[in-house]
């Protein structure tokens, strides 16, 4: 989880948002129990506990109301523990696509139109692995992201069901990127 203070600066009033001149955008990142993203695990619970090889699905979400706002992954990467800078990291998205230089490809979904402000949140899915030599016994895996947040009409997703896209940022419209990182975990995993 993690907070980013910002200030909204416009050059156009064509971009009309609930934030008013300063406020917060909570970032999260968090574990659903299945495919449907409907049940979520507790951060307050005993790390989830999942065999190797069974599918993670990730979500990472702002905590905010504003339909002109965009949630973007760049990177996004699992360590062995909490620390996002270890030196020992396997990548799972790379600028928003999945990364392809191994065969545990991570699957990025497409968010449910039925879920309140989709823009808002990505949801993507991997295989749990485990890291050769982790530097704790302990079987952990966390997940860490780059968020951006893009405000405006013109926020393009670089990825969509795997096939990359163009993504154009214009500063000069009034568009302001935020960006930061969420962590989620631990996945306590057995063989």
């Amino acid at each position: 989880m993690t907070q980013v203070g910002i200030r909204v600066q416009q050059s156009k009033a064509e971009f009309l948002s609930t934030l008013k001149n300063k406020g917060s955008l909570r970032t999260e990142m968090r574990f659903a129990k299945d495919s449907s993203y409907i049940s979520f695990h507790s951060s307050n619970d005993p790390p989830t506990v999942t065999e190797l090889g069974q599918p993670v699905y990730v979500e990472v979400f702002v905590k905010h109301e504003d339909n002109n706002l965009m949630l973007l992954l760049e990177d996004c990467w699992a360590t062995p523990t909490g620390d996002p800078h270890h030196p020992q990291r396997w990548n799972l998205l790379i600028k928003g696509c999945p990364f392809t230089g191994d065969s545990h490809t991570t699957v990025v979904l497409p968010v449910s139109s039925r879920i309140p402000y989709p823009t808002l949140r990505k949801w993507f899915v991997v295989k749990l692995f485990s890291f050769v030599k982790p530097p704790t016994f302990e079987n952990l895996v966390y997940f860490h992201c780059n968020t951006e947040i893009c405000k405006g009409t013109n926020c393009l997703q670089p990825c969509s069901n795997g096939k990359r896209k163009q993504r154009r940022i214009l500063q000069w419209a009034g568009q302001r990127i935020f960006p930061s990182v969420v962590s989620g975990g631990p996945i306590l995993y057995f063989l």
